[in-house]
């Protein structure tokens, strides 16, 4: 492929995704995908989530739906022997499956890929230290 080419390949790619485009030979081990709670982090603002939750490294903008920066322990709470992934997960997909408490009933449903949906959980249930 000619310099020309890969320069207008880069600038379409560009273009159309608004993102970085990286180069490899094809081998697996040239691919390094992020942490998926890193992920998490980014889509956490990218939907939007960030504007009305607190999270675990932000601040929520308006404030108006439950604090998610110590998530462990209030799902924990809310299904006693559930699996909190799965609350997580059903919570995020279905939004007016579990409403808290004084909580505000509006969450839209987000529209997310299964990455997606993992990131987000990865992000909001970080590891036990």
């Amino acid at each position: 492929m000619t310099a020309r080419a890969l320069g207008l390949l880069a600038a379409g790619a560009l273009a159309a995704g608004g993102g970085l485009l990286t180069i490899s030979s094809g081998d697996a081990a040239d691919t390094v995908a992020p942490p998926p709670a890193q992920d998490g982090a980014a889509l956490f603002r990218a939907k939007g989530c960030a504007t009305c939750h607190t999270g675990p490294d932000s601040t929520s903008d308006v404030g108006v739906g439950p604090e998610l920066d110590d998530l462990a322990v209030t799902a924990a709470d809310r299904v006693p022997g559930g699996a909190i992934d799965d609350y997580v997960r059903r919570s995020i997909l279905d939004p007016q499956a579990f409403i808290a408490a004084g909580s505000y009933t509006g969450m839209p449903t987000l529209a997310v890929t299964p990455e997606e949906l993992d990131a987000l959980v990865a992000y909001l249930l970080p590891p036990s230290s």
